[in-house]
């Protein structure tokens, strides 16, 4: 049984800006998110309805002025610190005037240091 295999060639006129799109580069204009150590001030949310669950909400806040803008990049970051942040649920976020947002996430609560 013979198979047809569809070929196509893609041209980028911009690698860079292909990579970026696709999570190769860091894209701080896409996700809100530099290349640094994150000053994140947390908390369990006053809203976590199962505290002893195997993910709880927590609100986040990014003191050092990045935002959230893509939920998987900002994951990935906080990887690197040991949080398993669940990218399926949702980004939630408030802002108060003079104040960073505060965000509201999911993260396995044995990855919070």
């Amino acid at each position: 049984m013979a198979r047809e295999v569809s070929q196509r060639l893609v041209l980028i006129d911009d690698i860079d800006k292909y990579e970026r799109a696709i999570g190769l580069q860091p894209d701080p204009e896409r996700t809100g998110l530099h290349e640094h150590r994150h000053d994140v001030r947390w908390a369990v949310s006053t809203y976590e309805t199962n505290p002893a669950a195997a993910y709880v909400e927590v609100e986040v806040a990014l003191e050092c002025g990045c935002e959230i803008r893509d939920l998987r990049t900002f994951a990935a970051h906080m990887r690197e610190r040991g949080w398993d942040v669940a990218v399926t649920g949702g980004l939630g976020s408030q802002r108060v005037p003079g104040s960073p947002p505060m965000y509201h996430l999911r993260v396995r609560r044995k990855s919070l240091g």
